[in-house]
């Protein structure tokens, strides 16, 4: 990666080639400007104020629906992002994405369909329906739709599971480590510990549920001394893939301030964590924070619209709530994230003054921020704008828990990359199946 400004440049090539070579540079992801590069998601050309004239940029037309099936929730864990007493009523029919994912499907070639809750299996029968129309659209498009689920497990059967394996759905679970950890948060409407039912899908699906689930955990105060734990807790089930996610004070946990997580004590995980990375001993087993960091050192595409710039929020990702609105993200259910209706037009929705509200980040992150002067800004992309919401309350903020892990893990994963006895790039590699996977090692 090259950084350089406009002015000198201009001492050595005529200004004509200058613009068509630093453009081209640009747009390639090759040269920074500000810490921006011309790469997004879907390597439409992006403009700046350093390589020519602005003007109003028309954002990329969304490919990724997050459909929120419903609100309700057979479980109440405690720290619930998602909870509402009048959301939890609320549910979504066919009718209400159906123009949506029409809509999508005459912009795009590939669509990405994710099923979310609440807990979306409570309306399995919806889901089915969604799914086909979504199926037979594309098709009638040429295009192509790739599903995934974020589901809690309980409703899983033969026949469930029979329903997502022929339709190729990507799973993803949460569980917070061993019943005397995950039993606290992560509780039923009685008050019960859900540990013994998330166990058992492993006697009874044990293939399934090894080799077709990812799986989340959310740090809380009451796991963050002990994610090493729960990491070879997963890793003695035969767990393959997972991540972890900082709680968020919404929904249930608005208040619940004693939930957060010791910074400190996060920072020491991820590192230790890429040490085992490195060192082979994680080979075969994907800790996709890591993973997904990596990513963006690897590649100049921005896959991840989480590490990206400009966020992919309400440009490449909408949801659709469980309350029949039009979010950015559903990350947070802040006011400034709603910006329409499932009854509006994508284009009329992006434009609303909430939509363009959003974007006004990036050039907050430019200008403004101290995330332009940052030398890591590059691979970060400023964090979660969601939560600099939640901890903020406005956009122009950055989220100062991630902010921090992400200054103290690059510069120990640039100096790993750098170490011809570092095993990390053999580990990214292989996990990213673009070499032969490696045994795992103790």
């Amino acid at each position: 990666m090259v950084e350089t400004t406009v002015g000198a440049l201009l001492q050595s090539v005529a200004a004509a080639e200058l613009k068509e070579t630093a453009t081209r540079l640009y747009n390639a992801g090759l040269l920074e400007v500000g810490g921006a590069t011309g790469i997004s998601s879907d390597m439409r050309v992006a403009q700046t104020p350093a390589l020519q004239p602005v003007s109003v940029e028309k954002p990329p037309f969304p490919s990724t629906l997050l459909i929120k099936l419903t609100g309700a929730c057979n479980w109440a864990c405690t720290y619930c992002y998602d909870y509402d007493r009048k959301r939890f009523r609320e549910s979504l029919e066919l009718g209400d994405v159906a123009p949506i994912i029409e809509q999508m499907a005459n912009n795009h070639k590939h669509l990405n369909i994710i099923f979310h809750g609440g807990e979306p299996l409570l309306r399995f029968k919806e889901l089915k329906a969604i799914l086909s129309f979504t199926t037979e659209v594309c098709a009638e498009r040429g295009a192509t739709a790739r599903f995934s689920i974020q589901t809690n497990g309980s409703f899983l059967d033969e026949e469930v599971i029979s329903f997502l394996q022929q339709h190729s759905v990507e799973v993803g679970m949460s569980i917070d480590g061993p019943s005397e950890l995950n039993d606290k948060n992560r509780i039923d409407h009685l008050g019960r510990g859900t540990s013994v039912q998330f166990e058992k899908l492993f006697e009874v699906f044990p293939d399934f549920m090894r080799s077709r689930v990812g799986y989340i955990t959310t740090v809380t105060s009451t796991n963050v001394h002990k994610l090493s734990q729960v990491a070879n807790y997963l890793r003695t089930l035969g767990v393959v893939s997972w991540k972890t996610a900082i709680f968020d004070m919404e929904g249930r946990a608005r208040n619940a301030s004693q939930l957060i997580p010791d910074l400190n004590a996060y920072i020491e995980f991820m590192l230790e964590s890429l040490e085992d990375c490195a060192s082979g001993r994680w080979f075969g087993f994907k800790y996709n924070n890591i993973l997904e960091l990596l990513d963006n050192v690897f590649s100049v595409r921005r896959s991840n619209m989480c590490l990206k710039f400009p966020c992919g929020a309400g440009r490449e990702f909408l949801v659709a709530a469980a309350d029949k609105t039009m979010m950015a993200c559903d990350a947070t259910y802040h006011p400034s994230f709603v910006i329409g209706t499932l009854g509006d037009e994508i284009a009329t929705a992006q434009s609303s003054a909430n939509g363009r509200a959003l974007s006004e980040r990036q050039d907050w992150l430019l200008n403004e921020a101290e995330c332009a002067s940052c030398p890591w800004f590059h691979y970060c992309a400023g964090t979660c704008m969601a939560k600099a919401v939640i901890q903020h309350g406005t956009v122009k903020a950055v989220d100062d828990f991630e902010c921090s892990v992400r200054k103290a893990i690059f510069p120990v994963v640039f100096e790993s990359l750098a170490n011809p006895t570092s095993r990390l790039r053999d580990y990214y590699l292989s996990s990213r199946r673009r070499s032969p996977v490696k045994a795992v090692t103790a």
